[in-house]
């Protein structure tokens, strides 16, 4: 709710900077995209995974658990976390709902 009021508010800024209401699409790109201007276009990528509640739930319950193997994890491979490369680990991923 406070982005998209802040976007809004942002919005409003940038047509009036390009113009106010005689703004064009033209003058709004010319804003945006000069070399020169305050303004930065950059691309979003969207990387935020959508998960069940179930898997939610499932990732909250195991976070203890990888927490407190962390310290064994790093003390007899040299490394931490969980990968793909195991079955173990691509079961843990795929019912938590993490892409590898």
């Amino acid at each position: 709710m406070f982005k998209r009021r802040q976007n809004e508010a942002y919005k409003r800024v940038i047509l009036q900077e390009a113009g106010g209401d005689k703004a064009t699409v033209e003058s709004v790109l010319n804003l945006l995209l000069d070399d020169g201007g305050y303004y930065r276009v950059t691309k979003w990528d969207d990387y935020y995974e959508e998960r069940t509640v179930w898997q939610r739930i499932v990732f909250c319950l195991l976070f203890p658990f990888l927490l407190l193997s962390l310290p064994f994890q790093w003390i007899l491979t040299g490394k931490t976390g969980i990968t793909s490369k195991t079955k173990l680990g691509r079961f843990i991923l795929d019912i938590t709902g993490t892409k590898y």
